[in-house]
């Protein structure tokens, strides 16, 4: 292969490259508005701007206990429901905003038409398939530049000892372009085998825990009880701070103000795992459906399964690359093949 060849043969891949690159850019941004468009990260970045309330305003109140101004105005424990509150208000009308100032809702309906969670979902999986295809692509891309790059300067090294004849190889025109072609096909088939392999990478990274029973009862469990927890914590914290100008009541109202966003904490944590479970699975079963034969199993046998489902993917997909590589680099190689002819050249 001739400088020209190897130009040529280089810029090509480096063409379909960005033909990727391209793909990446609209798959990265489809699947970030719909991550955004999520009610879990909606309740997320509600939740963050009203923390921020919240603190703001609990620490306000130091001040005002001073004055008595809180307990004029908040009679009994009223106080931690309106702060709460008052938090949580402030938080929802923050993520409106702050959708409203970067598109989030325009761009998703720009490209999406789903409304519920389980959709919004199964489009934000579909979309990191395709920017996990275009990455790998583009990773064997690489990886076959990098073998025309060796090629070239061990053929430059030769060719400065050897006389190069650039003849077509002993056999007929017919004959080298069915042999092309039979790469070409080959090519295809190990490219359409590496996007099976990020499809099922994917699968296994957004679903290993629903897939594992352990790890999903776990979590099921754990979450509701965490979000029980720091719903007590912030419902108690406004009590302490102006427990020594609030009356002092009942038992029974002493316990309202602590139990209160623990159950509420718990049964709303459960809730959302609950609905969250059933979407995951339902979108897993529908996407590792289309893969047919290649599809992955549905729960793990034992606990060490996916942690061994993720290591042999991940080996496929390094050797499936290394191949693609090989016979891409082959074809460019077998289309302007050389001959060396022996007899070193006389030095000057």
């Amino acid at each position: 292969m001739n400088n020209i060849q190897f130009e040529k043969a280089k810029k090509e891949l480096e063409e379909t490259k960005k033909q990727n690159d391209e793909q990446i850019a609209i798959s990265d941004e489809r699947t970030r508005m719909s991550k955004v468009n999520s009610l879990g990260y909606k309740g997320c970045t509600t939740l963050f701007f009203s923390m921020l309330a919240y603190a703001v305003l609990l620490l306000t109140s130091l001040g005002l206990t001073k004055a008595s101004v809180i307990a004029n105005v908040f009679p009994g424990f009223t106080y931690p429901i309106a702060l709460i509150g008052s938090s949580l208000g402030i938080g929802t009308i923050g993520r409106v905003l702050f959708d409203k100032k970067f598109k989030v809702k325009e761009r998703f309906k720009a490209f999406s038409t789903a409304k519920t969670q389980a959709e919004k979902l199964e489009e934000e999986i579909y979309y990191q398939i395709e920017l996990e295809k275009a990455n790998n692509r583009n990773k064997a891309i690489d990886e076959s530049i990098n073998v025309l790059n060796a090629n070239q300067s061990i053929l430059s090294r030769i060719s400065s000892r050897y006389d190069l004849s650039d003849k077509t190889a002993p056999q007929s025109k017919e004959d080298a372009e069915k042999k092309v072609e039979e790469l070409s096909t080959i090519i295809k088939e190990k490219y359409d085998k590496l996007d099976i392999l990020s499809t099922q990478k994917v699968l296994h990274d957004r679903f290993w825990r629903i897939r594992q029973k352990f790890q999903g009862r776990t979590e099921t469990m754990m979450t509701p009880m965490i979000s029980g927890l720091l719903a007590m914590m912030f419902g108690s914290l406004p009590t302490m701070v102006v427990k020594d100008i609030m009356p002092s009541g009942s038992l029974s109202t002493s316990l309202v103000v602590p139990f209160v966003p623990l159950i509420a904490g718990i049964v709303g944590g459960s809730a959302y795992m609950l609905k969250r479970n059933s979407d995951y699975k339902k979108v897993f079963n529908n996407l590792n459906a289309q893969l047919g034969e290649n599809a992955l199993v549905e729960t793990y046998e034992k606990y060490e399964g996916a942690y061994e489902e993720q290591k042999e993917l991940e080996s496929l997909i390094a050797n499936q690359i290394r191949d693609i590589s090989r016979s891409s680099t082959a074809r460019k190689q077998k289309i302007s093949r050389y001959i060396y002819t022996r007899g070193r050249k006389e030095r000057r």
